[in-house]
């Protein structure tokens, strides 16, 4: 069985102030390695997403996520607040004891004060950042899915020439609209069938290669990663499409050829 979903954290995540596209270098330098490196963006189920769901992404993405993203030297891209799957990747690179950068992205509205005390509520419409991550890009914008763009320039500025994926597990309307947007940069979706919500609606388009109707499909660019033993795919799926990137040392590894179909 795996660990149960924490509830507790040691301290407040250090927040950094985006105002204009512009700060971004500045503030990327300050918190990760400038050298070219894969970048996953991960994006889905937050206060919606089921408990046995979650509890079935700790144990996945602890066993078979991090120890990958390690190996590559990969910089993970999510919204950064404490819920959902944002609060289970921070949790499996804990219980991994995975080092690799763990940036969150989030509208400075949608945040709750960092400082508060953890047993304050947060007001309506707004979240507690997640504190595990390294750090929490506050970026403009009042509304959820205000950060997207924001989320898209970050992950382009971090990997340049190196290869980006996004993997989608749940998710509601803003999530549709982050899938959206890496399809518009001509980055590869993944989306972990059975996980709920828009990731089961994506993984069953890769299927029949069907589009919903409110998705502009791209065949070769949306992959399911099928529900079986817990997602066991998922490594060599995601391996497939950031393994041909650059090394964490900074020397080019050999490029893997993308899957090349639509359910791993």
């Amino acid at each position: 069985m795996p660990p149960p979903i924490e509830h507790s954290s040691p301290a407040p995540v250090r927040v950094l102030d985006v105002h204009s596209p512009a700060d971004l270098e500045s503030v990327l330098a300050a918190v990760v390695p400038t050298t070219p490196r894969p970048v996953l963006v991960l994006v889905g189920g937050a206060s919606g997403l089921a408990p046995e769901v979650a509890r079935r992404l700790l144990d996945c993405f602890r066993v078979r996520l991090c120890p990958l993203l390690e190996r590559l030297g990969a910089v993970v891209v999510d919204g950064g607040t404490d819920a959902g799957v944002m609060k289970v990747i921070a949790l499996a690179r804990q219980q991994a004891a995975a080092r690799f950068a763990l940036l969150g992205v989030a509208a400075r509205g949608t945040l709750a004060d960092p400082a508060a005390d953890e047993r304050t509520e947060a007001r309506p419409g707004q979240a507690r950042p997640e504190p595990r991550h390294d750090a929490l890009l506050r970026v403009p914008g009042d509304a959820w899915g205000d950060e997207i763009p924001w989320m898209n320039r970050v992950a382009g500025m971090l990997a340049r020439d190196a290869p980006s994926v996004t993997l989608v597990a749940g998710g509601g309307g803003v999530t549709l609209l982050d899938v959206q947007a890496s399809l518009g940069q001509g980055r590869a979706v993944l989306a972990l069938a059975g996980s709920g919500g828009v990731a089961d609606r994506l993984a069953a388009a890769a299927l029949d290669a069907r589009a919903p109707a409110d998705l502009p499909f791209v065949p070769l660019l949306i992959h399911a990663v099928a529900a079986d033993d817990g997602w066991a795919a998922l490594e060599v799926c995601l391996g497939e499409s950031l393994g041909g990137g650059v090394a964490a040392d900074g020397a080019a590894s050999a490029p893997v050829a993308p899957a090349g179909r639509n359910v791993c």
